[in-house]
């Protein structure tokens, strides 16, 4: 998974490109089958986060940037939530991924 790609487009523009899906996942399903070291977790934070802003552009026609922002981050923190059983990691993960000049939750209350 392409994570530093993933967390420059969200501080950028918000969301994922829903083109930035397909190759996401053939790659990591290549790289799982074939035995490779790539693990399933960027690529599920970023298949999940485009997800999220593709919904909140889309279906919840939502063009304030903030708004698409968060639920990207909550499509990124539930894919991590899910995937590991811990919900409190997810959205841990959601409030470091905001933050430019690294653990800042404050920003975020």
């Amino acid at each position: 998974g392409d994570l530093p790609y993933t967390i420059g487009r969200v501080h950028a523009q918000a969301y994922i490109p829903m083109n930035h899906v397909s190759p996401m996942v053939f790659a990591s399903l290549f790289s799982i089958l074939a035995g490779g070291s790539l693990g399933p977790e960027a690529p599920l934070v970023a298949i999940c986060g485009a997800i999220g802003g593709f919904v909140s552009r889309r279906v919840f026609r939502q063009h304030h940037t903030n708004v698409v922002r968060k639920h990207t981050l909550m499509g990124m923190a539930g894919a991590l939530a899910a995937f590991f059983g811990v919900p409190m990691g997810g959205s841990l993960f959601a409030l470091e991924v905001c933050s430019r000049f690294g653990i800042e939750y404050f920003e975020h209350l």
